[in-house]
């Protein structure tokens, strides 16, 4: 009788080949903070706050002050944050740091 195959989880520093996410471990986060102080540190110098893919220097600035800036109409806007929306009632208060991944997405009318 054979023996039946025993499923042995991957460690965190291994790839996992069968995750549905690419192949890649637990580590990912990981590797993406470690990646993220690389380019801070050593190749770039000043890491930038990434508004729609693009590297934009706002660090300092606030939300409403950077939409302001970019002449978005607030009325048409959602304004999310690394990962979460951003309160339209915050976004005086709402400080953009180094390293915030932000994406404006605007709405579109149509049929």
């Amino acid at each position: 009788m054979a023996q039946a195959e025993r499923k042995v989880r991957p460690s965190t520093l291994e790839p996992d080949l069968d995750n549905a996410n690419g192949g890649m471990s637990k580590t990912k986060s990981f590797e993406q903070q470690l990646n993220r102080w690389l380019l801070k540190f050593v190749f770039v110098g000043d890491w930038m706050v990434r508004i729609n893919g693009e590297d934009c220097d706002a660090e300092g600035k606030t939300v409403a002050e950077y939409l302001a800036l970019a002449d978005y109409d607030l009325r048409l806007i959602v304004v999310e944050r690394n990962g979460e929306i951003v309160p339209k009632g915050t976004y005086a208060e709402a400080l953009l740091q180094d390293g915030d991944v932000v994406e404006v997405v605007r709405f579109v009318g149509g049929g």
